[in-house]
């Protein structure tokens, strides 16, 4: 095909490719299948997905993830699975957080959707975009793949990336259901990775962002007995009158 050239009339980073014949679908379901093609996206027309659309031949723009917000609370990003669409991802992910949408990955297994609609049919890619992955874990995966983490300096590297993706993130439960999958993901205690989140840059990073500070959640019977006690005296008057009487200083030795 040849690939049309921008006019006054036409921009190419403020529009979406069958974003007006996606509309309905998009709108029914609320979700939008971003692919990196026009075949691919013409490709899931023909197999039913028509909620896609795609951008038109270039990097997705802060217009273009506008343009999706405004009728879809989720976004499905169907990139080809080579490295340039993995980093093209990434950037994708960085664009949509702005905008406060779910966003998951469909993991292509080395395919782009035209390719695995025509080779492997119809349930297999509804399939990929219904185990498509949270963001976060798409982004953790590729900065820990990065590394080899059966040596200690490939661990520990591992680490460092790890923790730079969680910083980014917010919500307290979440970061701390993460740090989780960290761990089991390279085989490291949970408090290192807390530590790490807990001081220096990243911490500053979560102050200025309002989010709290994790605590760690490696506490032995009598510290979490401890925690629970403290937290009763700090939420209730009540709690207080009736517990102080019954403290004293050897209680938190």
């Amino acid at each position: 095909y040849l690939n049309s050239p921008e006019t006054i009339i036409f921009i190419k980073g403020k529009l979406l490719y069958a974003h007006a014949q996606a509309m309905e679908e998009l709108r029914r379901t609320k979700i939008a299948v971003v692919t990196e093609g026009y075949m691919d996206t013409v490709t899931c027309h023909q197999f039913g997905f028509t909620n896609a659309v795609a951008t038109l031949g270039t990097a997705l723009t802060p217009d273009q993830v506008k343009l999706i917000a405004r009728t879809v609370t989720t976004v499905i990003l169907a990139y080809d699975a080579d490295q340039a669409g993995q980093m093209a991802t990434e950037r994708g992910i960085a664009l949509l957080r702005e905008q406060g949408l779910e966003i998951k990955v469909a993991l292509l297994q080395g395919k782009d959707p035209d390719e695995m609609l025509r080779k492997e049919g119809k349930d297999a890619f509804e399939l990929s975009l219904v185990k498509a992955v949270p963001f976060i874990k798409f982004l953790l995966d590729r900065a820990i793949g990065k590394h080899e983490i059966t040596t200690p300096e490939g661990k520990n590297s591992a680490a460092k990336a790890a923790v730079e993706v969680l910083s980014t993130l917010e919500q307290d439960v979440m970061r701390n259901e993460y740090v989780k999958y960290v761990s089991e993901r390279i085989k490291i205690r949970e408090d290192i990775l807390i530590g790490q989140l807990n001081h220096g840059k990243y911490a500053a990073r979560r102050r200025d962002s309002g989010s709290r500070v994790i605590m760690s959640p490696v506490l032995n019977k009598e510290e979490r007995a401890q925690a629970l006690v403290l937290k009763a005296l700090l939420d209730s008057v009540e709690q207080r009158t009736n517990l102080l009487p019954q403290l004293n200083e050897n209680d938190f030795a």
